[in-house]
């Protein structure tokens, strides 16, 4: 397996082999996986063997990587679908922070009033934390 640098491996699986043909044909297939720099890849992600993942890349939570992943992609979805470059879902990203709520610290650290303004602020709309 080979990683590159700024990746953010969330609670996800990284197969390098797969045993589902062990029990039919007597061998396992096993695979290298490569990912590229700058990728994000979300909770309950799975890349299975042999799959190369590009770099600017983010990989949506629950999302099954059974093919190679092109530069500058987000992908969802089972199996693994682009929808969109990942530079159209930083813009995005970007232009949603300047109208949405912020937040500096982590919820674990605010006080009671504190979280209770961010359940307010929060309760129809998505914001964001550092």
């Amino acid at each position: 397996m080979q990683i590159g640098n700024r990746v953010t491996i969330s609670d996800a699986r990284i197969l390098l082999h797969d045993a589902s043909t062990k029990r039919f044909i007597g061998y396992s297939r096993v695979g290298r996986v490569v990912i590229g720099s700058d990728v994000f890849i979300g909770a309950d992600a799975i890349i299975l063997p042999g799959v190369t993942i590009g770099n600017n890349v983010v990989i949506g939570a629950g999302t099954v990587v059974t093919k190679d992943i092109p530069d500058n992609s987000v992908v969802i979805g089972v199996p693994a679908k682009v929808i969109g470059s990942c530079d159209a879902f930083i813009k995005r990203n970007e232009m949603l922070l300047k109208q949405s709520p912020k937040y500096d610290t982590y919820w674990t650290k605010k006080s009671i009033e504190e979280k209770k303004k961010m359940q307010k602020e929060l309760s129809n709309r998505l914001g964001y934390d550092r």
